[in-house]
């Protein structure tokens, strides 16, 4: 259950992290793998991936659809980042 108060708007910010991280493993796919802004985002990425968790334990907002976001999320960056670092 979540927070609901004064702050109400930020227990959707865990969320919108997660979505921001699916966006950010799509936009890997246009890069070049030797590319700084492909490193960027890749660490952009993974840091991300720890922020959510956090700040949805911190601010009580825990949810199913949350974790299952989270884990589309981490289908999504590993798919991506398997596509462009493998060899084909």
């Amino acid at each position: 259950m979540c927070f609901y108060g004064v702050f109400s708007k930020m227990t959707q910010l865990p969320n919108n992290i997660t979505l921001l991280r699916i966006a950010g493993s799509l936009g890997l796919l246009l890069c070049d793998v030797t590319s700084v802004v492909f490193w960027l985002i890749h660490g952009l990425c993974g840091i991300s991936d720890i922020a959510d968790g956090w700040l949805a334990r911190k601010l009580k907002c825990v949810t199913k659809t949350g974790a299952l976001l989270d884990s589309v999320a981490d289908i999504c960056f590993v798919a991506c980042c398997a596509w462009k670092l493998l060899p084909k």
